[in-house]
């Protein structure tokens, strides 16, 4: 018989940490946009600015915010 309670957290305690470390970083809006785009940042995205064109940036594959 499975143990529903064991699968379910087990499979959902990851989950949980990453979401309460975001929220504890993140305590008003301004700092939740900050977190995601620092996480973006570190993991190589490119920040486009929405005061700047787009054209000629926007490359297939290329990964970017």
């Amino acid at each position: 018989m499975v143990d529903i309670e064991k699968e379910y957290t087990d499979e959902h305690i990851p989950f949980g940490i990453k979401a309460c470390n975001f929220l504890t970083k993140s305590t008003d809006p301004f700092l939740a946009v900050k977190s995601c785009s620092d996480d973006l940042d570190a993991a190589g995205f490119v920040r486009l600015s929405k005061r700047e064109p787009f054209g000629g940036r926007l490359v297939p594959g290329k990964i970017m915010y």
